[in-house]
């Protein structure tokens, strides 16, 4: 039985200090459970002799590797490689030169079996237990050994990963910390891997051999216990070709030697568009993004596992995570509604049974190839919160008593009944009152918990807490997947340190039960703060090792979110959604959120900066994520103070202060110009050394330098943010005479991204207007009332604005450039106002346009008004049904001087239109993309009305 933790590195610092122990051995992370150091130390190596040989029993390849990890340390601590020998018995330990370094399971090896007994070491196969193991300095028939044994295999090569950290050079010599350890997981599986994100930068990028430079993350995963990985080519939906699962399978064989799985999605599609649109088979099953699916079509549903199968096979892959149509929420969740009548007729209503007909068909194909194989159902909906009716009334406040329980409580009931017992079933880290009874409906099948540590992909800080909550959903269940999901924000390994920590031991330090809340940017950077201050601290000594690890460290303790600095409009997007959902106000950024921002990064790098004055050598990776960080940090100091006094600017202008907004301008370009004359230096400093961003040093001569994925710190552009405040003031004071409606039709399209911003669907709106006679249409990312008033309409997409328009742009200068220059303003998608949009349910003409009322996946539309708009569909011999491309649109409250053009077949408004002062507005809860999220070109009615639209704002019609 597994014996309770009796010490911890972290206890035994001030006795190990005492003692005159080296300090290595705290650089292990995840902490062993139970660890004893008495303050001796046995040499293994004296200048280029070694006094140790390692042995390890014969057929045992994973203490094989665990000879290798050995060795691999002594090489970085510039020690000769230790003799490796195999050895069946006790009599041969007689032949071994110096001291014999044991590497053995605690079974199938007689000279373990007899240090076992006379050494009276307590292993056995059940205890510590799977993965498990120990290490013991010995007197084993009058001579010092060190004995790394294993309860299995993976056990006897972790204790071999965890022996690297108590080796450690002192002087001419080479020193093994004595210790008595004793440790096992909780989690047997535990992941973090994401090979998307090595495979973008060195050493990986550009290698030849893209399978042999992975390996180098395998053997990092390997020393901090991590064991299932994923994102071979993430969000994939065709199986790749049989070509690429050669560098896979050669990777994942590297892989599975170290006790590591491979995993990977795919959807139960039966088709996509890019091969399917055209084939009849496919006509009139439920599409959504891109991909057909059918419950019903047994012969094309079997012919994609098979597809499916066999790549799996092919590439090594040992783990299949099957997921069904995602969309529909608690109300029609996989758009089942949209279920062809083919499928109608063969399943009724009976969603739980069509499910499990289709996910049994791929584990059946599946297994035919690897019984072996871990195949994952990705239950829909898969959220334990489905069983809290409270919770769900108050974000789908139209969803009734009887759809709750059908489709969570009664359809998870019904579909445990219809598949395999050894099934893994994903759901996401859940409250354990919820979880509990979720787990109690699959009776003993195994979870696979998706918990990502921030929502969103970019959206965290370097270091968050949001780990803590792991333990939450620990049952004890040794099938049970912890597939933590780093977020995009690359390079994370500090993060993915710390997450295995509380997966490995749910007792950790600071666990703390999980509230229903995945990452508040407000705490999760700072607090508690024992995350940061232990656990982080930790994993940032395990990279850089005791004298880099605490100053590097620096860059992880003061809550830095790159995101905030450089686009924060990702950041308050999906916490603003969720706030508004349960009636909370949104947030907005200040001045001293990014003054905190500011002064963290400046500290970061100067402390980042000392460590090229010390005498440290740091591994390849580890050299590699310093200089990225040491980069960043000035980087981001410079860029956030701009940013800083630009938020300040606008402050001014909102306020009518003309000096606030000149000095903070100067000031912000000031900042800029440091900025830009450091990193000339850091760069300078950098360019021998070892790096992981082949892209950073390629744009700096122009100022801009990569920060988060998809969006740069872009000096140039920031000194134009500044500029415009400016501007921006002087249009507060302007005095303008109304836009005249006269020649070709001039159009603004908003697109924020060149000021930092994002948007969707501006594209489709330019190439649908690219060849209409009479309208000239282009970009813009300046929403300043002088600008404005060069265009006759303005089109404001979905988007997240950029540093140069808030509140103030969104609700005074568009409504001045409406109300008083005359000028026509499209809303587009969720901009209409809604929960998801950046200035929530509150739009700038309420008269016109209260915002939406719900999202439906839809793509039908009815014309509801005799119109300007209209004419055309409207008219006799046209259609007054028609659809747009994308799977969904909004349902619009009009105001009172609100006119319904486009209503959903059920009856909400998508389209509404009005008048206000000298101006017109619309509200349009379309989308021109495709169901794949790409630009899409609007034809026929949609066409029509939407050309329509832009002549009745221009005054037109």
């Amino acid at each position: 039985m597994r014996q309770t933790v009796v010490a911890s590195m972290f206890m035994l610092a001030a006795i190990a200090q005492a003692l005159a122990a080296p300090s290595e051995y705290q650089n292990l992370i995840p902490e062993p459970k139970q660890i004893r150091v008495t303050g001796e130390q046995w040499m293994v190596a004296e200048g280029e002799a070694p006094k140790a040989t390692i042995v390890v029993s014969p057929r045992q390849e994973r203490a094989k590797i665990g000879a290798e990890e050995i060795n691999d340390r002594l090489a970085f601590l510039e020690g000769p490689a230790l003799p490796v020998v195999e050895a069946q018995d006790a009599e041969a330990l007689g032949e071994v030169d110096g001291l014999p370094i044991v590497i053995a399971n605690c079974y199938g090896s007689d000279l373990a079996k007899a240090i076992i007994a006379e050494c009276k070491v307590n292993v056995t196969r059940d205890d510590p237990g799977e993965q498990g193991y120990v290490i013991r300095f010995l007197t084993f028939r009058g001579h010092k050994l060190i004995f790394l044994c294993g309860s299995d295999r993976q056990g006897t090569l972790y204790a071999a990963v965890t022996f690297r950290w108590l080796l450690e050079r002192e002087g001419d010599s080479i020193l093994a910390t004595v210790c008595s350890v004793r440790d096992w997981p909780d989690f047997m599986w535990r992941g973090t891997g994401c090979l998307m994100q090595m495979r973008k930068g060195y050493p990986v990028y550009g290698s030849e051999d893209q399978a042999e430079a992975l390996k180098a993350h395998v053997d990092w995963m390997l020393r901090h216990k991590l064991n299932f990985l994923g994102d071979y080519f993430y969000g994939g939906e065709d199986v790749p070709s049989l070509e690429a699962a050669r560098w896979m399978r050669e990777f994942n064989a590297y892989a599975r030697a170290r006790g590591m799985v491979g995993e990977e999605y795919q959807s139960t599609n039966v088709g996509y568009d890019a091969r399917d649109k055209d084939d009849p088979r496919f006509a009139g099953m439920m599409h959504t993004r891109d991909l057909f699916f059918s419950w019903s079509a047994d012969d094309l549903l079997r012919k994609r596992a098979q597809e499916v199968a066999e790549f799996w096979d092919a590439s090594g892959l040992e783990c299949l995570v099957l997921h069904p149509p995602d969309g529909g929420g608690p109300l029609d969740p996989e758009m089942w509604s949209q279920r062809s009548e083919q499928d109608k007729k063969r399943w009724g209503d009976d969603r739980a049974a069509a499910d499990a007909h289709v996910f049994n068909t791929f584990y059946e194909e599946a297994r035919k190839r690897n019984p072996h194989l871990k195949v994952v159902y990705v239950v829909y909906p898969y959220n334990a919160i489905y069983l809290d009716w409270q919770g769900l009334k108050q974000r789908y406040p139209e969803l009734t008593r009887e759809q709750f329980e059908k489709n969570g409580r009664q359809y998870f009931k019904r579909f445990a009944t219809l598949i395999p017992e050894d099934v893994h079933i994903c759901v996401w880290l859940g409250e354990k009152r919820f979880m509990d009874e979720f787990r109690s409906i699959f009776g003993d099948r195994p979870m696979y918990y998706w918990f990502m540590i921030s929502r969103g992909w970019t959206n965290s800080g370097w270091l968050v807490t949001t780990h803590r909550h792991i333990p939450t959903n620990y049952y004890g269940n040794p099938a049970d997947i912890m597939a933590v999901r780093i977020d995009r924000n690359a390079p994370n390994y500090i993060n993915r340190a710390v997450a295995c920590q509380f997966a490995w031991n749910t007792k950790s330090e600071g666990a703390q039960d999980f509230t229903g809340s995945y990452y508040d940017f407000q705490k999760d950077n700072d607090e508690p703060r024992v995350i940061i201050d232990r656990w982080g601290l930790l994993a940032c000594r395990s990279m850089w090792g005791s004298k880099a690890g605490p100053l590097i460290f620096q860059a992880f303790n003061k809550g830095i979110i790159p995101a905030l600095i450089v686009e924060p409009s990702r950041v308050f997007d999906r916490a603003n959604r969720d706030r508004r959902r349960v009636g909370l106000p949104g947030l907005e950024l200040t001045p001293e959120m990014m003054l905190k921002q500011a002064e963290g990064c400046e500290a970061a790098a100067k402390a980042l900066d000392r460590v090229l004055g010390m005498d440290v050598r740091m591994e390849d990776l580890a050299e590699r994520l310093y200089v990225y960080y040491l980069r960043r940090t000035h980087c981001l100091a410079a860029y956030a103070w701009a940013h800083y006094y630009l938020l300040l600017a606008n402050q001014g202008v909102a306020e009518g202060d003309e000096q606030k907004v000149s000095e903070n301008v100067a000031a912000g370009k000031a900042a800029l110009d440091a900025g830009l004359a450091d990193m000339a230096k850091v760069l300078a400093v950098t360019a021998e050394m070892k790096t992981t961003d082949p892209k950073y040093p390629k744009t700096a001569d122009r100022g801009v330098f990569p920060c988060i994925p998809g969006t740069d710190a872009d000096f140039p552009k920031m000194r134009e943010s500044l500029e415009a405040a400016e501007r921006r003031y002087a249009d507060s004071q302007l005095e303008f005479e109304p836009v005249k409606h006269e020649g070709p039709i001039r159009v603004a399209i908003y697109n924020p991204e060149s000021d930092g911003g994002s948007a969707i669907g501006e594209q489709g709106w330019l190439l649908t207007l690219e060849d209409a006679e009479d309208i000239e249409a282009e970009f813009v990312d300046d929403l300043g009332l002088s600008n404005l008033i060069n265009y006759e309409v303005l089109l404001y997409p979905q988007c997240n604005s950029g540093r140069s328009v808030g509140r103030y742009e969104f609700f005074e200068v568009l409504k001045r450039y409406v109300e008083e220059a005359g000028g026509g303003v499209l809303f587009g998608h969720h901009s209409v106002g809604s929960d998801r949009a950046q200035f929530g349910m509150e739009t700038t003409f309420p008269r016109i346009g209260l915002g939406s009322t719900q999202r439906l996946d839809s793509n039908k539309v009815i014309v509801d008004a005799e119109h300007p708009i209209t004419a055309g569909p409207a008219e006799a011999g046209s259609v007054a049904e028609f659809e747009h491309t994308y799977f969904d649109h909004f349902i619009i409250k009009p105001g009172s001087k609100g006119t319904v053009i486009l209503k959903d077949p059920a009856g909400g408004a998508v389209m509404v239109a009005g008048a206000q002062g000298k101006g017109r507005v619309i509200y349009d809860g379309t989308i021109m993309l495709t169901q794949d999220n790409k630009p899409v070109k609007a034809e026929g009615s949609w066409r029509e009305v939407f050309l329509n639209a832009i002549r009745w704002l221009a005054h037109r019609r």
